[in-house]
């Protein structure tokens, strides 16, 4: 299996032309030949969040940092997500690329293989450019007992990964072999690089509902980094998380990190009538039933890092995001463009630390999963449109103040799957070997991934050959 350049070349040069424009947003060019850490009230820092938005340290002050990325997946072709990729020159090469888009920072969603990290490092202390910023997402199990975020053994398993990811990110540390989680000796101390450890997953609304029932009683968390006041349980559960893994890294080696939940529209503190099901009560509605406010989590006393939001954003998935009327009130250089009256909206409704859009993207498929008024759907999207709205849209991300966008994805993973075509994936557990065109979940890289094309003899026996030695 190859990642055929022809089309992840093509698009990289449209989505590098669109992130050059936002260039001079945030920090300047030149060759970063050191990484440097400030000294703050006795931690150490290189980022933090200011205002709407993050900074990072410059060696003598502080700089706005609009935040330019692309997520990395850790699924190659034919490999599940927990298969990482243990291959230093790939991801020396993927960086090599991204950096060439003009992005700034890169996001993981869990842990990966230690290679990763020694990667990273190696690229930023050899790279002519401005080198890459790295947000870490720890991710907690999707598998939560009863839907209860506060299930004991749950929460603890998951501060157990937090510290876990975290020693391996200062490096010197080695962990066992384990079952779909990253393992190995952590040697590289990327602490320098890390512009936000990101905590959680997009939460359903089932198990919002269910975290709400079950702790009615754990309505406020008052913790040293993060805390959450006139909470809900699931809003509580996310603060105590949070203030867990800053109180963490600070006590452990001497640093403080910005530090944020994820969450989505699903969740998000406005009323959308729009998101209706005939003959179902709106409290019952999946995506527009629950809450999740920002709102209800603040910075604590001891946190100069502070506290972001990562928000993942389509156009075209809840539907209300392009049902809603209003939307349609919002205007660009081209036209109509409902996502960014959606943009605004959150944004008029987020408390005053940074927001920043941790997902968006478009998918170059054969088939869609959702339709948009104006093309930008859940697949049947061209390789050069793809380009052009992923670029339209962070302009409209910066536009509204957010703290930047990170694309989604970086390269095509084979183990997605749609809601439309898993019905046809025969047998399911094999349906990583081999790449789905119709399905919009496959197809949203950056850098395609295909397999090699081999000739059919179309019946021409001198096609064939014998291999030497062969039987």
């Amino acid at each position: 299996m190859i990642a055929r350049a022809e089309k992840g070349l093509r698009i990289l040069a449209g989505i590098a032309l669109a992130l050059s424009l936002l260039a001079g947003w945030g920090c300047g060019g030149g060759k970063k030949t050191s990484w440097p850490v400030a000294e703050v009230d006795g931690s150490r820092m290189a980022a933090r969040a200011q205002g709407r938005y993050l900074e990072i340290y410059n060696g003598e002050d502080w700089e706005r940092q609009i935040i330019k990325g692309v997520n990395i997946g850790s699924a190659l072709p034919g490999k599940w997500f927990s298969e990482f990729p243990a291959d230093k020159g790939l991801y020396l090469d993927w960086f090599a690329r991204i950096e060439a888009m003009h992005a700034n920072t890169v996001r993981v969603y869990t842990l990966l293989d230690p290679l990763f990290y020694q990667a990273l490092d190696e690229f930023n202390r050899s790279t002519s450019g401005e080198g890459l910023r790295l947000l870490q997402e720890i991710w907690p199990d999707d598998d939560i007992p009863g839907n209860n975020l506060y299930d004991s053994i749950y929460t603890t398993n998951y501060r157990e990964e937090i510290a876990r990811d975290l020693d391996a990110l200062h490096g010197g540390c080695e962990i066992p072999e384990r079952k779909g989680r990253a393992w190995g000796k952590y040697t590289a101390d990327v602490l320098p690089y890390l512009l936000g450890v990101i905590i959680g997953r997009e939460i359903s609304a089932e198990e919002v509902l269910s975290t709400n029932l079950a702790n009615p009683d754990k309505g406020e968390y008052d913790g040293r980094f993060v805390r959450a006041s006139g909470a809900s349980a699931t809003e509580a559960w996310m603060a105590e998380s949070c203030d867990y893994a800053a109180s963490y890294v600070r006590d452990a080696y001497g640093w403080q990190i910005p530090v944020s939940f994820v969450s989505w529209p699903t969740l998000d503190p406005m009323n959308h009538p729009t998101e209706h099901t005939p003959g179902v009560d709106k409290s019952q509605e999946a995506d527009d039933s629950q809450v999740l406010d920002p709102a209800r989590l603040e910075v604590g006393p001891e946190s100069t890092a502070g506290l972001f939001g990562t928000y993942h954003i389509y156009p075209y998935y809840p539907e209300f995001m392009y049902r809603e009327p209003g939307y349609a009130d919002y205007t660009d250089e081209e036209g109509v463009l409902r996502y960014g009256g959606y943009l605004r909206q959150f944004m008029s409704v987020h408390p005053p630390y940074p927001a920043l859009v941790g997902e968006f993207g478009l998918s170059t498929s054969i088939g869609a999963a959702h339709i948009h008024p104006e093309g930008i759907n859940h697949g049947a999207v061209s390789e050069e449109e793809q380009g052009k709205q992923i670029a339209r849209m962070m302009r409209a991300i910066v536009r509204e103040g957010y703290a930047g966008g990170m694309v989604f994805e970086w390269a095509d993973e084979w183990a997605k799957r749609t809601w439309i075509t898993m019905p046809y994936m025969i047998p399911f557990d094999r349906h990583i070997y081999w790449h789905n065109l119709m399905d919009p979940e496959q197809n949203f890289g950056i850098l395609a991934c295909e397999p090699n094309r081999f000739p059919f003899s179309g019946g021409q026996k001198e096609m064939w050959r014998r291999d030497e030695g062969s039987d």
